[in-house]
């Protein structure tokens, strides 16, 4: 099949040099055909090099405006590579054979078809594997279209601004690394991405999003394009939107953001996060979104102090208490770390709040096999902090015991304690559950 092949390609060269407009529009049209099959892109990518020189050279040609387009649909064809290692291959040899340069000028032309065009097959490019978005960003691929492309219509985006969203969603679907590749990429990507985020389309909205939650945010220079936009800001605003999935990944994106530094955290908590969060979790019955919620709920409660104060006055205890029994394991699992990280650094009169709230028998009932290890470890760090807050508590007010013990007594909490010692074969897990008995003794 392949000499077959290229006993029909190689006459098509001279078709697309001949400087006849239509026997060069036919040419393109049967180059177009091949290149949708996965074994004619193998054959382009890696056997007919002046057949691809001469389809660069018609993806630069103004004029005729016809085929120009029908030139670079044609590369848009060739480059909807399969996501395979021979995918990966065919995307190599076309980008090693002339199409980096030829893209790096459309992207700064002053057309903006073939630029929407050039985008287009930029994503294709990118979306193939980790090198390949990596070979965008070493070539200068990247940097160019971040410096080339001026958002002006971010609130109601044009193709142009619609196809660049989407190539940075694509170029941050793996996370975008500290190397010297990304040194230069990474602030003028994260202040497209923070205009972009104040898009009113879903489509612009949810790249941007996305790709923001990829992004390593360990320097605080990163946060500057952030706070200039007021992207954290915009951020809980989103909170409140009626799509889950805007939801989901506002949360996420602010979770990866405030726990970049501790400085991103103070520029977040400004924002007075924690209600919205609450208000979402308890608004949104998607599993996906309470599970976010609860994660950037335990990152905010971590740092203990007034932010633990501020989710028990946002209702956030009876929230995380009631998300505890969800059919969802990420759920649960997510609301159990939490609480965990509510109680670890708290004040010891929330341990009365909770007992009261009757969280103690339900993260009990959460000691069995049927529960993951993933589950497990957290409800006994939970229980932990609570029987340690309650031997302070039973110090400083002179009670005649633990109110934490009593209450984990009550509902055989203990025998479970045990039980785990006995039967489990995970370290971590026993010496968890030790820890937990021993801090009932105080």
């Amino acid at each position: 099949k392949k000499n077959d092949l290229l006993g029909e390609l190689l006459p098509l060269e001279q078709q697309l040099a001949s400087g006849c407009t239509e026997e060069q529009l036919a040419a393109l049209a049967a180059l177009a055909e091949h290149a949708a099959d996965p074994v004619g892109r193998r054959v382009l990518a890696a056997e007919v090099p002046g057949l691809l020189a001469q389809l660069f050279i018609l993806c630069e040609q103004q004029e005729p405006q016809e085929m120009q387009n029908a030139a670079l649909q044609t590369l848009a064809a060739l480059t909807a590579f399969d996501k395979n290692e021979e995918g990966e291959q065919d995307a190599h040899a076309i980008l090693d054979g002339g199409a980096a340069e030829v893209l790096g000028r459309l992207l700064v032309g002053s057309n903006r078809r073939p630029c929407e065009h050039a985008l287009g097959i930029c994503v294709n490019f990118a979306s193939t594997s980790l090198g390949l978005r990596d070979a965008l960003v070493t070539r200068g691929i990247a940097k160019r279209v971040l410096d080339a492309i001026p958002i002006h219509d971010a609130g109601q985006p044009g193709p142009i601004t619609r196809k660049f969203a989407e190539l940075l969603r694509v170029v941050c679907s793996w996370p975008v690394a500290d190397n010297a590749a990304f040194r230069d990429v990474v602030q003028p990507l994260v202040n497209s991405l923070a205009i972009l985020s104040t898009s009113n389309d879903d489509e612009v909205l949810l790249a941007s999003l996305q790709a923001l939650a990829n992004v390593k945010y360990g320097d605080d220079e990163r946060l500057l394009p952030l706070v200039k936009h007021a992207t954290l800001e915009r951020l809980v605003f989103l909170f409140e939107q009626p799509s889950p999935e805007i939801c989901v990944l506002a949360a996420r994106a602010a979770r990866q953001i405030a726990c970049g530094t501790v400085t991103s955290m103070q520029a977040f908590l400004v924002n007075q996060p924690v209600p919205a969060v609450c208000d979402m979790m308890a608004r949104e019955e998607e599993p996906s979104v309470q599970r976010e919620g609860c994660l950037l709920i335990a990152e905010v409660s971590a740092l203990g102090g007034p932010h633990v104060k501020e989710v028990v006055a946002a209702g956030g205890v009876p929230i995380l208490k009631g998300l505890l029994k969800n059919e969802d394991a990420g759920v649960r699992e997510a609301a159990i770390r939490a609480l965990a990280a509510l109680t670890w650094r708290s004040a010891p009169p929330l341990v009365g709040s909770l007992v009261e709230a009757e969280v103690v028998p339900v993260v009990v009932g959460m000691l069995c096999a049927a529960e993951t290890s993933e589950i497990v470890l957290p409800a006994l760090v939970l229980l932990q902090s609570l029987a340690r807050a309650g031997g302070v508590l039973r110090a400083q007010s002179k009670l005649p015991s633990n109110i934490f013990a009593e209450a984990l007594i009550q509902v055989g909490g203990l025998d479970k304690l045990k039980t785990i010692v006995e039967m489990s074969g995970d370290k971590a897990t026993c010496q968890r559950a030790i820890a937990v008995m021993e801090a009932c003794c105080m």
